[in-house]
C-alpha cells in the first residue's frame, strides 16, 4: 500500500512538471530518490546476472577438471594393464623358450648316451678315432648350446628394451597431453579472472556516472529566494 501511495505521488509530481509548474525541493528530492532507486535496481539485476554467469563458468571449469582427472585415471589404468600383460606374455615366452631348449639339450644328451651304449664295442676297437669324434661332437654341441643361449638372451634383452622404449614414449605422450589440458584449464581460469576484473571496473564506472548525474542535477536545482 505504501508503494502505491509513493507511485501515485510520483505520478502527480511528474504531471505537475509536465504542466510547467515549479516543483518544490521535496518533490525534486523525491524524483531524484526514485531515479536513484530505479538505477540501483538495475545495477542489482546486472550484478545477479553476472554472478550467475561467473558461477556457470566456474562450474564448467570444475566439470572439465573432473573429466580430465577421469581420463588420466583411465589412461594410467589402461597403460598399467597393458604393461602387466606384456611383461606376463614375455615371461611366458621366455619360460617356454628355456623349457624347450632344456628339453632339446636333454634329448640330445639322451641320444648321445644311447649312441655311446650302442657303440661301446666299436669304441673299444677304434678308441683313438672315436675319442676325436666324440670330442668334436661335444665341442660342436657346446658351441650350439652357447649360440642358442646367446641368441635367446639377445632376443630377451631386445624385447625388454623395445618394451621399455614403448612405455617411455607412451608416458611422454601422456605427460604432453596432460600439460596441454592443464594449460587450457589455466587459460580458462585466467579468462574468468579477466571477466571478473572487467565487471568490477564496469561497476565502478557505473557508480561514478550515477554520482556525477546526481551532482549535476543538484547543481541545476533552483535555490530558494
Amino acid at each position: 500500500m505504501a508503494r502505491a501511495v509513493v507511485e501515485g505521488t510520483l505520478k502527480r509530481i511528474i504531471e505537475k512538471a509536465r504542466r510547467g509548474k515549479r516543483l518544490s525541493d521535496w518533490e525534486i528530492g523525491l524524483l531524484m530518490i526514485s531515479q536513484l532507486a530505479y538505477r540501483i535496481d538495475t545495477v542489482e539485476k546486472t550484478l545477479d546476472e553476472m554472478k550467475t554467469y561467473v558461477d556457470a563458468r566456474f562450474n564448467q571449469v570444475d566439470a572439465k577438471l573432473a573429466e580430465l582427472k577421469n581420463y588420466i585415471d583411465k589412461s594410467i589404468g589402461d597403460l598399467k594393464s597393458y604393461v602387466d600383460k606384456s611383461i606376463g606374455d614375455l615371461k611366458m615366452y621366455v619360460d617356454k623358450s628355456i623349457g624347450d631348449l632344456r628339453n632339446y639339450v636333454d634329448a640330445r644328451f639322451s641320444q648321445l648316451d644311447a649312441r655311446f651304449n650302442e657303440m661301446r664295442n666299436y669304441v673299444d676297437r677304434i678308441a683313438g678315432d672315436l675319442k676325436s669324434y666324440v670330442d668334436k661332437s661335444i665341442g660342436d654341441l657346446k658351441g650350439y648350446v652357447d649360440k642358442t643361449a646367446g641368441d635367446l638372451k639377445s632376443y630377451v634383452d631386445k624385447s625388454i628394451g623395445d618394451l621399455k622404449t614403448y612405455v617411455d614414449v607412451r608416458l611422454s605422450d601422456l605427460k604432453m597431453y596432460i600439460d596441454v589440458r592443464f594449460e587450457e584449464v589455466k587459460n580458462n581460469i585466467n579468462r574468468v579472472a579477466a571477466d571478473t576484473d572487467y565487471l568490477k571496473k564496469s561497476l565502478d564506472q557505473l557508480r561514478d556516472n550515477v554520482i556525477n548525474i546526481l551532482l549535476e542535477e543538484l547543481k541545476k536545482k533552483p535555490q530558494n529566494p
